[in-house]
């Protein structure tokens, strides 16, 4: 069983509730606004690259853009089974 921080949760249930929209800046100002906190654009990153790590979270290079300076955009996706299902189940997502 893999442990998980409080912080890698709140990530989680945001990335299941965001879904397609589940990039990083999206993440950031949606857990400020569901936890009340402030967030380091660090602060949000680290814990997503942990729960990549562990396999809980899967990233995807978007298209690049002339708005991002021609980078391409990081999604971040769940692809555990049923994960999407308990975030729901929490009256979160």
């Amino acid at each position: 069983m893999k442990l998980i921080s409080r912080t890698e949760e709140l990530l989680l249930l945001v990335v299941c509730r965001l879904q397609a929209d589940a990039y990083g800046l999206n993440i950031r100002d949606e857990v400020e606004a569901v936890s009340g906190k402030r967030f380091s654009v660090g602060g949000v990153y680290v814990p997503l690259d942990r729960l990549v790590r562990k396999g809980m979270l899967k990233t995807e290079k978007g298209a690049a853009t002339a708005e991002r300076m021609g980078r391409p955009p990081q999604a971040v996706r769940h692809h555990q089974p049923g994960l999407g299902d308990a975030a729901r189940g929490t009256g979160y997502a």
